[in-house]
């Protein structure tokens, strides 16, 4: 039976769409916009006293750094889930899907290999043909973290990060469109793009790989029905991510 059984859920889904565009691509944008302006208000009426309390917000390299990006997404999370509860629309939202252990390594070994393998065969081509590798950062030092910054790390992207970002693109965003009986192929394309919008501090060429994670976990919940495969593939990617970094700091 489809998760659509009923007209009110799907119609109710359906409606939220423009409210699942707003969670999933512009609440984050939002909710640092306003931090940033309240740390400058506070700062010009405190000064240095304002400096030290926003010190993890505004000290690149302050211990909380990283974990508080983590906690500002988690918050977006929490508040979107409750009000898909009171629209009572969570369920619908919220599907485990079809998994099992084989399916759950497949997916994060799939996630793994496939980027690795297009990011070679690219490097392999441009050199072929005697071009420069594009950067994929537009920051040089963007995947070097300081090591009292990777537990912070840890906890943002390999556990936050994959379960809130699934949840409002391939959970909430795609079962909108899905309620709008729009194809699968758009759905994919479109929920990756705005996975990819939220990626700040990467060049076109960083983006490009960035839209083609998107689009495997986007093909992940097609084919599984619900969540935990793409939370599975991007909690592994991610954990790739951190492991690059924790071998910069202590290798």
């Amino acid at each position: 039976m489809s998760q659509f059984s009923g007209n009110t859920p799907k119609d109710e889904l359906a409606r939220l769409l423009p409210v699942a565009i707003f969670w999933s691509v512009f609440a984050y944008f939002l909710a640092r916009y306003l931090l940033v302006q309240l740390v400058g208000l506070h700062i010009q009426i405190a000064g240095d006293s304002a400096r030290a309390f926003w010190a993890f917000f505004i000290d690149p390299e302050h211990p909380a750094r990283m974990v508080t990006v983590g906690y500002a997404e988690l918050l977006i999370g929490l508040l979107c889930f409750e009000h898909l509860r009171r629209r009572g629309v969570e369920d619908c939202v919220l599907q485990a899907g079809r998994f099992g252990m084989l399916s759950i390594y497949l997916a994060a070994f799939a996630t793994l290999v496939v980027p690795e393998i297009v990011f070679r065969s690219v490097i392999m081509f441009l050199d072929l043909i005697g071009r420069e590798v594009p950067r994929l950062t537009t920051d040089e030092n963007a995947g070097y973290f300081p090591p009292n910054q990777l537990l912070g790390l840890f906890i943002s992207a390999v556990i936050i990060a994959p379960v809130v970002e699934e949840f409002l693109f391939r959970g909430f965003l795609m079962t909108s469109m899905q309620a709008r009986g729009w194809p699968s192929w758009l759905i994919v394309i479109l929920s990756s793009a705005a996975f990819t919008i939220l990626h700040v501090g990467y060049t076109g060429f960083g983006l490009m790989f960035i839209f083609m994670l998107g689009c495997m976990f986007g093909a992940l919940r097609l084919w599984s029905g619900g969540l935990i495969l793409p939370v599975a593939a991007h909690a592994a990617f991610n954990m790739k991510t951190f492991l690059f970094s924790y071998f910069n700091a202590y290798g």
